[in-house]
């Protein structure tokens, strides 16, 4: 989790990309896992992964090679609002946009890339709609 904060908080904070390779003794765990894969030629397809704990929410798409045994995967990570838990982890201020994070590579050493630009146009979107909606607010 000590990883995934620093990633969180740099991406946030308009850093270069940030790729690293997982650990073998990596693991986050999870509460529920959804997703419909539609099978051909030994790849899965997925268009609608979700996968929730009580830290964080994953959506994505992407590809499962089982040939191969290689995984190339689209996520978006966000974290909730509230926990029961409260911020055991110390995340309340990294709360917000959706951060896309890239999986790939082969099951036994994936690793993951976090990219800074699409959040950042993300943030700029948001801010720009909010100043917009001010002056609306104000009139009424």
């Amino acid at each position: 989790m000590h990883r995934l904060r620093l990633a969180l908080a740099a991406a946030r904070g308009g850093l270069a990309a940030i790729e690293q390779n997982t650990a073998a003794g990596d693991r986050t765990a999870f509460s529920s896992l959804d997703a419909s894969f539609a099978i051909r030629n030994g790849i899965a397809h997925s268009d609608d992964l979700d996968l929730r704990s009580p830290l964080l929410r994953v959506a994505g798409s992407g590809d499962v090679d089982l040939a191969r045994q290689r995984l190339d995967y689209a996520a978006r990570v966000t974290l909730p609002e509230s926990s029961s838990a409260g911020d055991p982890a110390g995340l309340a201020a990294l709360r917000g946009p959706a951060v896309p994070v890239h999986l790939s590579g082969p099951f036994d050493a994936l690793s993951w890339r976090i990219d800074p630009a699409p959040l950042a146009i993300d943030l700029a979107k948001r801010e720009l709609a909010r100043r917009l909606q001010q002056p609306l607010l104000r009139r009424r």
